[in-house]
């Protein structure tokens, strides 16, 4: 064999050795952080493992419980106040709703959602508003406010 192609099979050899090197540090990271969420819940294994910014990658490929994302949810909004949906930019999340009546979700707090009703005419007229505690809500509304959450915790640096 050439020396070129032994200098070229050895760095192939050690280009494969380094990625699968790395995909073991994940897969340990991973490993780490599941064992951490089961042990102190979201909020503080975000905390542990540096903030939000830099669990950022392992947080959009791990699965939460819905148990951990309320917790997260609540722990925001109990630090920053809470905040409507018209603060942070983002469009209200439909609540269904089987009347003759919109509703939507409105404004998150530390322990519920506000809920909107509009009615009337196009439903230009706002009825009135309710709470709802995030246990009652589904699980997509959940993921939803999960994903407007994270970001809040972003750019508001709380974690």
């Amino acid at each position: 064999m050439k020396l070129q192609e032994q200098i070229s099979r050895i760095q192939s050899m050690m280009r494969v050795n380094e990625s699968s090197m790395k995909i073991d540090d994940d897969s340990r990271i991973g490993k780490m952080i599941n064992q951490s969420l089961e042990i102190v819940g979201l909020t503080s294994t975000i905390k542990l493992f540096g903030g939000v910014e830099e669990m950022k990658e392992y947080i959009n490929n791990t699965k939460f419980s819905r148990e951990n994302k309320i917790e997260f949810i609540k722990y925001v909004y109990s630090e920053i106040g809470g905040t409507s949906f018209s603060e942070i930019y983002e469009n209200p999340i439909h609540y269904p709703s089987g009347d003759e009546t919109h509703e939507e979700i409105a404004y998150m707090t530390s322990e519920v959602v506000i809920v909107d009703v509009y009615g009337g005419y196009e439903y230009n007229s706002h009825i009135r508003e309710f709470e709802v505690p995030y246990e009652d809500l589904s699980d997509d509304m959940i993921d939803e406010i999960f994903d407007i959450t994270m970001k809040v915790a972003e750019e508001s640096e709380i974690i």
